[in-house]
């Protein structure tokens, strides 16, 4: 009975020793994993943005330089990935850990990371400036609806106005290509509709015109511009729906 006993036991040792191994093994494993993703995940970034510059170029977008400064030592950080990955090839996995983990290579690893998230950073600036300079012009001024304007021609300036006024942040460098061609789309569209607003109000008397323009600002139309000839046309029920009288202090 001893025997067996003692046999099953040191199986039992054998298993655990075993079972630590792989354990250890795993963590080693998942540390090169983790310095893998960082680098993975910066380099990623900055193929992205190779990928898109030539076709942002083209959109007119003014491209940011690769920041280079006391903080972000290019060279250095450069040199010291490329190192490191020479000396690991061949070697054990306890010694590529013993390797990757040293600070110097944290440090590189920090510095292609804040050079990835800068340089997006960057783009989305400079992607959002280029659309500020292609603004049309009126798309500061609000979309109003002048009486015989179809509605979806008013909806839908509205919501070109809203794309077109929309801040270029935050976005992923994958999308920032799609969006600015959005932005041209729409600046298109703006020029070619926008003028159909003031075409409604091409038939009217030029005192008309005047009253209809100064209602559509944030200050609306003053008392004085209600001439006898807009007092006419105030006179038919369907001119009135969009209009409101407002009494001010």
């Amino acid at each position: 009975m001893t025997k067996p006993l003692l046999t099953r036991a040191e199986a039992l040792l054998n298993r655990l020793v075993q079972v630590r191994e792989q354990e250890q093994d795993i963590e080693l494993r998942a540390t090169v994993e983790r310095v893998q993703s960082r680098a993975r995940r910066a380099w990623d970034v900055l193929a992205e943005v190779a990928q898109a510059a030539p076709a942002l170029k083209e959109l007119g977008v003014r491209l940011p330089v690769v920041p280079n400064s006391p903080s972000i030592d290019v060279a250095k950080a450069k040199s010291t990935l490329r190192k490191t990955a020479e000396s690991i090839v061949g070697t054990d996995l306890s010694t590529t850990v013993e390797r990757i983990k040293v600070q110097s290579v944290n440090q590189a690893l920090e510095a292609g990371e804040k050079i990835a998230r800068t340089v997006v950073v960057d783009l989305n600036g400079a992607v959002d400036a280029r659309r500020v300079e292609l603004l049309p012009h009126g798309t500061d001024r609000p979309v109003v609806s002048y009486p015989g304007v179809e509605d979806s021609l008013v909806v839908g300036l509205r919501n070109v106005q809203r794309s077109l006024r929309f801040k270029v942040e935050s976005l992923r460098v994958r999308d920032l290509v799609p969006h600015l061609d959005g932005v041209l789309r729409n600046v298109e569209r703006w020029k070619r509709e926008r003028p159909q607003l003031d075409a409604a109000l091409a038939d009217h008397h030029p005192e008309v015109k005047e009253f209809l323009r100064r209602a559509a600002t944030d200050e609306g139309a003053p008392w004085h511009l209600v001439t006898p000839q807009v007092q006419q046309w105030l006179a038919d029920p369907a001119h009135t729906a969009l209009l409101k009288v407002v009494l001010r202090a």
